[in-house]
């Protein structure tokens, strides 16, 4: 382990459990506490799974019983986006819809005094576009006061975008992201970038790192606040078409939690933990540190997502942020049983 990185704490939010609980989501809160949010049900894609948070108490240093959020539709709940408004508000953002392509998103707003949610509405009422609002990862407040929310959809083609508001996240502007023409594989797939993660590097100067169906990560950069994007080139980041994070440190330095196969659909059985000094051109293995629990793997190439059993070593869906005291919390999926959390140093 690279002494760079030191371990403060590590802990499970809720205790492994049957079914599936994946993609989760941190903010931090002025009290020092971190709300969480993910999505349990008995498998992924099943009409009974729903989103669930748990906030996370200072003064025990314990995650409080889970509870529950829907939208009142009986159908699957997914991927939970928890982002802060430049006001202040605290939002929950979530996917609903019997298939990924059918995604309607939903938002509700966090009572910090009464510690619950406000009833969930559409985001963008009746879009069907397939989702709006931020897909994976965390929404980012720019220096001019926009927020940009990293999203993406996956119809007939997998197509990231950003949404941006401009009134504290009361209506939104859809960006697309232009790709390249390319084929990954023998197949003649047509290269698909999804769940963007977001940082600004000066005033204006956005970027992106995408997941890919073609074994890398891919990178586009904005230089009027993510109005406009650059054609995302790939980089020499392996992605193994599994959901990456990073977080931007406020000395400059970039943090990413990513797995590191580069094959489509690798295996998801390690998650590492990247270091970057040059705003993300370079991630180099000597300043990465191994998150997989100290398992072996005991699947086998390549990642075949669960449709009954989970898989026996899956940590995956990596979720960072910066708490106010300079250290990091993230957190993943574990087995797809449970939500693990750590909170780290970086020297």
């Amino acid at each position: 382990m690279s002494s760079v990185f030191t371990m403060l704490q590590e802990m499970f939010v809720t205790p492994p459990a049957p079914g599936h609980s994946h993609a989760s989501t941190l903010l931090a809160l002025p009290d020092g506490g971190v709300l969480a949010a993910w999505f349990a049900g008995s498998r992924e894609g099943a009409n009974d799974v729903r989103i669930h948070w748990s906030r996370f108490e200072p003064a025990t240093a314990r995650w409080s019983p889970s509870e529950e959020i829907s939208s009142g539709a009986h159908l699957p709940h997914w991927n939970p986006v928890l982002g802060r408004m430049p006001s202040g508000r605290v939002v929950l953002f979530f996917k609903v819809g019997a298939t990924i392509a059918d995604w309607r998103t939903y938002v509700c707003e966090y009572d910090q005094s009464k510690q619950s949610w406000s009833r969930p509405a559409e985001l963008i009422a009746g879009d069907d576009s397939g989702g709006r609002g931020p897909v994976k990862n965390k929404p980012i407040i720019l220096s001019n006061g926009w927020v940009l929310a990293p999203g993406s959809t996956e119809c007939d083609s997998w197509c990231p975008f950003v949404d941006i508001s401009r009134d504290d996240g009361r209506s939104w502007q859809k960006v697309a992201v232009e790709l390249p023409a390319a084929v990954v594989d023998y197949k003649y797939t047509a290269l698909g970038l999804i769940q963007p993660a977001l940082w600004e590097s000066a005033p204006g100067k956005v970027h992106m790192l995408l997941r890919s169906n073609a074994g890398r990560a891919y990178r586009s950069d904005s230089e009027d606040f993510g109005l406009s994007w650059s054609l995302p080139t790939a980089t020499a980041q392996p992605n193994n078409n599994s959901g990456l994070d990073l977080l931007r440190l406020a000395d400059g330095r970039l943090l990413l939690v990513a797995n590191r196969d580069g094959r489509n659909w690798g295996r998801r059985d390690e998650l590492y933990l990247y270091l970057s000094n040059d705003n993300g051109l370079s991630w180099p293995e000597t300043q990465s540190l191994t998150l997989s629990d100290g398992e072996a793997s005991k699947s086998e190439y390549p990642y075949t997502p669960g449709d009954g059993e989970a898989p026996a070593s899956e940590y995956s869906y990596p979720a960072i942020i910066g708490l106010a005291d300079g250290t990091v919390a993230l957190s993943y999926t574990w087995r797809r049983q449970c939500i693990r959390f750590q909170q780290w140093r970086i020297d």
